[in-house]
């Protein structure tokens, strides 16, 4: 009796299984495996980046901005580059559609992009592997404080109009170096004293108005969603000086 049961009890989720329409053969389920891009480049300033308190210097994918902070879909670290400051880069499994953007750029430990040095946008017509050359990138702190902090907030004010409030001139010019200099702003001070972020009107202005000092408002300037971490950067750029 037991025997019968169980064959009868075969037979009927047999026939259930058989309802429920064919079996797909298992080649039908593909996966996205993505792209893979190798990235060479020639980088100055690199060792800036070397035990930076939890920014890292990466390659990074985005995607279409969503809300109020860029954050890396993909990364990978970018290794020390040779003695003539060449890197090469191999970054697998790139999301297909998901990624806009590689870009050479400093993120914070939430994978939030803080600066790009380097983009290139992608099509929809990548191939498996693609290859980019990047060219000369300059990665320095310097670099990212310039482009930032002072040409988006400072530089309307100090150099644009080829005047420099208080003979301070922070526009993208090699030839000014605000690094030791006497403030005009701050007896007794300087913009960037070496070492010494605290004692630097160019950090104290961005902090509290320098105390009160400054006759025009600095310490709102910064953009609000990167504030600290800006903040963090100049502090280290004097830090490291």
């Amino acid at each position: 009796m037991t025997n019968k049961l169980l064959i009868l009890l075969a037979v009927v989720f047999g026939l259930v299984s058989c309802d429920e329409g064919d079996i797909l053969p298992k080649e039908n389920f593909t996966s996205k495996k993505g792209f893979s891009v190798r990235l060479s480049g020639n980088v100055s300033g690199y060792d800036d980046w070397q035990n930076s308190d939890g920014y890292s210097l990466v390659l990074a994918g985005f995607g279409d901005p969503t809300g109020s902070m860029d954050y890396a879909v993909i990364s990978k670290n970018i290794q020390a580059p040779d003695a003539d400051g060449n890197i090469n880069i191999v970054m697998s499994g790139i999301p297909d559609g998901d990624v806009k953007t590689l870009e050479i750029c400093v993120v914070n430990r939430l994978r939030v992009k803080l600066a790009s040095f380097f983009v290139r946008e992608l099509t929809t017509t990548e191939t498996d592997t693609c290859d980019i050359s990047a060219g000369d990138v300059d990665v320095s702190m310097r670099r990212m404080v310039q482009n930032e902090v002072f040409s988006p907030t400072c530089a309307s004010c100090h150099g644009a109009s080829g005047k420099g409030a208080r003979g301070l001139f922070l526009t993208d010019n090699d030839n000014f170096n605000p690094i030791s200099k006497p403030s005009g702003a701050v007896s007794g001070l300087l913009v960037v004293e070496p070492g010494n972020h605290l004692n630097s009107v160019l950090y104290r202005a961005l902090i509290d108005n320098a105390g009160g000092a400054l006759h025009q408002p600095h310490a709102d300037m910064l953009e609000a969603k990167r504030r600290d971490d800006l903040l963090k950067i100049v502090e280290l750029w004097i830090s490291n000086q």
